[in-house]
């Protein structure tokens, strides 16, 4: 997906102000998610091996 991200960015040529501002801002926001979900993919791994050991 992150591939995918960064393909379609590096085809949107921004040439304007406002082009460029949204660029910034998809591309924060596709940071974001990508980042928080892989966040959140290691917590729920974590907790799952917390519980393997436990038991």
């Amino acid at each position: 997906m992150a591939m995918i991200a960064v393909f379609c960015l590096r085809m949107w040529t921004a040439v304007d102000p406002w082009a460029i501002g949204s660029k910034w801002i998809i591309s924060c926001f596709v940071m974001w998610h990508l980042l928080s979900a892989a966040q959140r993919s290691l917590d729920k791994d974590r907790v799952q091996d917390a519980q393997e050991r436990a038991a």
